[in-house]
């Protein structure tokens, strides 16, 4: 894969995440990560022309079986410089069966992108689901994350498959999909 600007910017701060980290569980610690991200983010935005270099490391890491130790800033990125094409990419690898890939971190980036990139990618998330058990390399909270997702893009065809994955013969998905409907129920109820 070609290093780019934003690859490097990635490293650089990847580099300080760690060096926070080594701080341990302490203040300085949660205050020097927010310094690290906040400027990274900021860094992340001012850079031009970066969602072909996303595309790529998301394609070498499909290709190559193996995201990398900076997925969750490449990730992030993703969120700075959003773009539908992204999408194929981050369907692949929420539905991949390899158990080290960043399954919450792919669904959380569909969750957050404008519902305009992401809804065209309901009926895949559905697929994943739909009349056959979830990925056995899910966890609990990646399935819970997948359902939030689909709350989060929030067309109807994703709103109405969360209430039919009430009545799913796993346990942990019909469970997750009751307590949604649930919360839609109460939404209604009191709309603010």
């Amino acid at each position: 894969m070609k290093i780019g600007s934003l690859a490097k910017l990635i490293q650089n701060h990847q580099e300080r995440f760690d060096a926070a980290f080594k701080k341990g569980n302490s203040v300085d610690c949660v205050v020097e990560l927010s310094k690290v991200l906040k400027l990274f983010l900021k860094e992340c935005r001012e850079l031009n022309n970066v969602e072909e270099e996303i595309v790529q490391y998301f394609q070498y890491g499909l290709e190559k079986r193996d995201l990398g130790k900076y997925s969750r800033m490449w990730f992030g990125s993703a969120l700075e410089h959003p773009s539908s094409s992204y999408i194929p990419y981050l369907v692949k690898i929420a539905e991949d069966p390899e158990p080290t890939f960043p399954h919450w971190l792919a669904f959380d980036t569909l969750a957050y992108l404008p519902e305009s990139i992401t809804e065209s990618c309901v009926p895949d998330l559905i697929k994943m689901m739909d009349g056959r058990n979830p990925n056995p390399s899910w966890s609990e909270d990646v399935i819970y994350k997948y359902f939030e997702t689909l709350n989060w893009i929030g067309t109807e065809e994703a709103i109405n498959f969360i209430k039919k994955a009430q009545k799913h013969s796993n346990s942990t998905v019909a469970k997750i999909a009751v307590g949604y409907v649930q919360q839609f129920e109460l939404d209604e109820e009191d709309p603010e």
